[in-house]
């Protein structure tokens, strides 16, 4: 799965799971190259692409601590966006760890570093900038499809907006004539207008759909869009440039997070059927989704065949089973929000004994409060509340740390909390 984006932390112990040299997990990794030789073992013109390539060069304004003047064999993340789109499609499940990949395979229940998911591959073309908006140049995404069609990607992850610039037509033209699905975010301008590869009919275009498979108010429409997606409070793997030593997850929403599911659905279907061509998978893909045009009264014909169901796409017929929780608190609890950090929304739980009076506050840094999230009566037992990220006044507050704390009766619990943007 190749995942042409702002790069990927590669690192992350439910990606890769090691150092530079030792990253394995389901992260891709070249076999025709020998790592920190310092030769290009394979030819292709790269030296030590080990793990893939980051084409950025040349670029001004990029955030401070990014790298942007030279292209060189790290495709590592900065901005964030490109590891949480790789953990939406391949990120390492059963390890007891952060989140599961979509083609993240079925690990042994330990949280090491094997996986045996689909390989992600890791193309950097996009940077943050000063101002913290994400960018994508058509050349150097053009380069990387070239890169991705050379080294046998099943599917390439675009979640960003294009144009026909660059080089990008005759990039795409040969991805395809070697055989790579192309999955494509319609976009967030919540218009039926198709950016250059969305008019592609060769292009798999994505739309995001809501918990309720409504279409999400922000995702774009129409007819050239051909499946959709969960694409709103997408938890995944994470890169905070804040705290670039740790591991984080996230929740964010978009088109972008939408194109994963299908990006990961497209490897598992040809796990499943290896003789299948990309136009295969891109029929089966739209074969087998779930008919969503009865909740979608406004949008009939505009959301794609459906909303993708993965199981069908490989032969099964689905049958949800009911999810479990675990143990029931015994006494007043408050637990940590999730997720955490957040970029939109979070939900808070906690549990209570007896039925009790309730107040739950935000606060800043400050002591300041920010936001009543409850004040009144509530009953004994299990309650989850989210917060969007707004104060008292429905403005969204900046990004920092926050604290939210419960008052039950005589009981007082109070937590910490990070809002990412």
């Amino acid at each position: 799965m190749a995942i042409l984006d702002t790069g990927v932390r590669y690192y992350h112990k439910d990606l890769g799971g090691s150092t530079w040299l030792s990253t394995t997990g389901n992260i891709w990794i070249n076999p025709g190259e020998i790592a920190g030789n310092g030769v290009d073992d394979d030819g292709n013109g790269y030296k030590d692409d080990w793990i893939g390539w980051d084409w950025v060069t040349g670029i001004t304004g990029c955030k401070k601590g990014e790298d942007c003047k030279t292209e060189d064999n790290d495709p590592r993340d900065f901005a964030g966006h490109g590891t949480h789109v790789a953990g939406i499609a391949g990120a390492m499940t059963n390890n007891s760890r952060g989140v599961a990949g979509v083609a993240g395979g079925w690990g042994d229940g330990t949280t090491g570093s094997i996986g045996n998911g689909a390989k992600i591959m890791c193309l950097r073309i996009g940077w943050l900038s000063a101002s913290g908006s994400g960018y994508v140049r058509m050349d150097f995404a053009a380069q990387a499809f070239y890169y991705a069609a050379n080294k046998g990607a099943t599917s390439a992850n675009c979640s960003w907006g294009s144009s026909n610039s660059g080089g990008l037509g005759a990039a795409v033209d040969y991805a395809i004539a070697h055989g790579v699905l192309i999955c494509h975010a319609a976009g967030n301008s919540n218009n039926n207008v198709a950016d250059y590869l969305g008019a592609r009919t060769d292009v798999m275009n994505v739309a995001a759909t809501d918990k309720n498979d409504v279409k999400a108010s922000f995702s774009s429409y129409g007819t050239w869009v051909d499946v959709s997606a969960p694409g709103v409070d997408i938890v995944s793997t994470y890169h905070n440039y804040q705290d670039p030593a740790n591991d984080y997850v996230a929740a964010m929403s978009g088109t972008s997070m939408a194109t994963p599911f299908v990006t990961g659905e497209a490897a598992l279907v040809k796990s499943k059927y290896p003789s299948y061509t990309w136009s295969d998978i891109y029929n089966q893909i739209k074969n087998t989704t779930d008919n969503i045009d009865a909740l979608n009264p406004g949008y009939v014909g505009q959301l794609g065949t459906g909303r993708i169901n993965a199981c069908r796409a490989l032969g099964g017929t689905p049958n949800p089973k009911a999810i479990t929780s675990g143990p029931v608190p015994e006494k007043f609890t408050l637990f940590q929000n999730f997720p955490n950090p957040f970029n939109l929304a979070t939900n808070i739980s906690f549990y209570l004994s007896d039925k009790s009076e309730v107040s739950l506050t935000i606060y800043n840094v400050l002591g300041e409060k920010v936001r009543t999230l409850v004040n009144g009566t509530l009953d004994a037992g299990s309650h989850s509340i989210t917060w969007d990220g707004k104060n008292e006044a429905g403005s969204v507050v900046a990004s920092g740390i926050y604290f939210y704390r419960l008052n039950a009766g005589d009981q007082v619990m109070t937590k910490k909390m990070s809002l990412l943007k």
